[in-house]
């Protein structure tokens, strides 16, 4: 694939993922659950990160997979700048909230990240090696 194949497949998939996250954190916001939608896209992509990663590792995925959707969409999607401005802005009678916010947005992230994982490996029928927690495919002998 061309390089001018691959920006437009990252700006496209960007576009989308910046859309969805706007309207997914504006929903949640309408619905009384103010900054809550940033913890929640963060959350949300790093879960289909997991199976993105996932898939790709063990199965044979498309060229333009992982520029449009990887880099594109949950790059658009997912908001570290929104995490950390809405940590600094936060109103101080909401402080304790916002450290919550803080410590709890990468622990759920990164537990969110493995959980996708481990979902893809179940539905693409890979075991999970125990020691590892991200599935991986089974070896055929030889040396570790």
């Amino acid at each position: 694939m061309s390089g001018g194949a691959v920006v437009l497949l990252v700006a496209l998939g960007g576009a989308v993922g910046s859309l969805l996250r706007w309207g997914l954190e504006g929903w949640v916001e309408a619905w009384g659950g103010g900054h809550v939608g940033t913890l929640l896209v963060n959350v949300l992509g790093c879960l289909i990160m997991g199976v993105l990663l996932t898939w790709r590792r063990l199965r044979s995925v498309p060229v333009w997979a992982p520029p449009l959707l990887g880099t594109g969409v949950l790059g658009g999607f997912t908001t570290f700048s929104g995490y950390a401005v809405w940590a600094r802005v936060v109103p101080s009678a909401e402080r304790t909230s916002a450290l919550v916010h803080l410590g709890l947005t990468p622990v759920l992230c990164l537990a969110a990240l493995a959980a996708g994982a481990l979902l893809a490996g179940r539905v693409l029928g890979i075991p999970v090696r125990p020691h590892h927690g991200i599935p991986t495919p089974p070896s055929h002998g030889g040396a570790p």
